[in-house]
């Protein structure tokens, strides 16, 4: 049997980068980088020697290589099994935790099996189903340090790459965007493009943009934007397609290039509802009527971001409808509806859970308390401003504190003037922590 090379090579860079070392470490290890290189890439001029060495070094055992003749055939008894956890991935993606769960307790894997990681991966889905974020946490960890322990098995699964994707999308659900980002580029940087589950490529890619742009780095997400849009007949996974045209109107959005969102928002909508993804037909519907709201076009924003609550709340997506209404609230506080705003977000915070959406349910908060203020009920508002602050302080959210700290000042000018003047201190404060850090203080 040959050596496969390549399939080495790509095991050998996998390990490499999972103890944090760079081909410029191996120079003094006792082989030149260059050499190093040449092994990853699978290079036929490298002698047997050489690669031996190198394996040495990273701790692989070279007899565990991969070799061409049965680089792609599985085991057969693995197959069976291998479907089983197919199965069991089905049910968790229709949201059957619980009979996902009864099926994967049946199998007994050993702690070295291929498939360990794999069984590993869908116990933290079923834990994430079942709302236990810790556990689903710990066993995502579980997978990447199976695969990590057992490279020359599971590296193609892809297994590794997904968990990332998996704990990053728990950081952004936690507003951590930076953590979120960290993790994304740890999932590009153990997805194997030969290897299995290869939809996640977009996927990676897609949260990548989407995290930037919640940073606030739009010419970064951009970039990637840019990138999925030239690979888009490649793409597997529509949603990656629907949320890239979604985000580009955001930062379209965002550069006041109000007619290029809307084509953008357009060209998602045909496929949407060409495909029947009505629910996130109801997320590009959500995107339109902001956008339409920041051109000042309230009676079409209403329209639009109405259209979005009706197929939300008929989609199992109503976690959003917070944001809907928080955009509907500011409307109505613009035609001084103030009774309506606060009417409205009333229902919607009860809704609510302010630990998961945090982020969601400050904006909400904020929007409210305006509502409340301009309807005289200062006692409220003060309650509701003085919340969404202290929340904003918490999880270190300087754009929403400064907000915050302006809509608590105009309610303390007129009832309490030794508290306005401390709140005008720490505005001030807050421009010039913004201004340093190079934040904006209008989102």
């Amino acid at each position: 049997m040959d050596l496969d090379r390549k399939a080495l090579g790509e095991q050998l860079r996998q390990l490499r980068k999972s103890k944090n070392l760079i081909i410029k470490d191996i120079d003094s290890m006792g082989l030149s980088g260059a050499s190093a290189s040449k092994i990853e890439n699978g290079h036929p001029s490298v002698g047997l020697k050489m690669i031996k060495k190198y394996c040495g070094i990273l701790g692989f055992d070279f007899s565990k290589s991969p070799m061409l003749d049965n680089q792609t055939v599985e085991k057969d008894q693995d197959k069976p099994l291998k479907l089983k956890l197919t199965i069991i991935e089905n049910l968790v993606r229709d949201n059957h935790p619980k009979l996902a769960l009864e099926k994967l307790k049946e199998l007994d894997l050993h702690p070295s099996h291929t498939l360990k990681a794999t069984h590993h991966f869908l116990r933290a889905k079923i834990y994430l189903l079942k709302g236990n974020v810790n556990e689903a946490e710990n066993y995502f960890q579980k997978a990447i340090q199976s695969i990590e322990n057992h490279p020359e098995f599971a590296l193609k699964s892809n297994i590794k790459a997904n968990a990332f994707v998996e704990l990053g999308s728990i950081e952004y659900k936690k507003n951590n965007f930076s953590n979120a980002l960290k993790l994304a580029k740890r999932a590009e940087e153990s997805f194997i493009e030969q290897g299995e589950r290869k939809f996640l490529k977009h996927v990676i890619l897609m949260n990548q943009a989407v995290y930037l742009e919640l940073l606030n780095k739009n010419e970064q997400s951009q970039v990637i934007l840019n990138k999925i849009k030239n690979e888009i007949n490649e793409i597997e996974h529509l949603d990656v397609i629907l949320n890239m045209y979604d985000v580009n109107a955001i930062i379209l959005q965002k550069s006041g290039l109000y007619r290029k969102a809307i084509e953008s928002i357009e060209k998602g909508l045909e496929i949407a509802i060409q495909n029947n993804k009505h629910g996130r037909a109801g997320e590009l519907w959500k995107t339109l009527g902001i956008i339409t709201k920041s051109m000042h076009k309230n009676a079409l924003a209403i329209e639009y971001l109405e259209t979005a609550k009706f197929l939300l709340s008929n989609h199992n997506k109503k976690h959003q409808l917070i944001v809907v209404d928080k955009e509907l609230a500011e409307i109505y506080n613009k035609q001084k509806k103030w009774r309506k705003a606060k009417n409205l977000l009333q229902s919607s915070l009860a809704n609510i859970d302010s630990k998961t959406h945090i982020l969601r349910y400050i904006q909400a908060r904020l929007t409210l308390g305006i509502s409340t203020y301009h309807l005289k009920e200062y006692e409220e508002a003060y309650e509701h401003f003085e919340q969404a602050l202290q929340l904003s302080k918490k999880h270190n959210l300087k754009s929403l504190e400064y907000k915050c700290t302006l809509e608590l000042g105009k309610l303390l000018k007129e009832t309490d003037q030794t508290m306005y003047n401390q709140n005008l201190n720490r505005l001030f404060s807050l421009a010039l922590e913004l201004e340093e850090e190079g934040g904006e203080i209008n989102e």
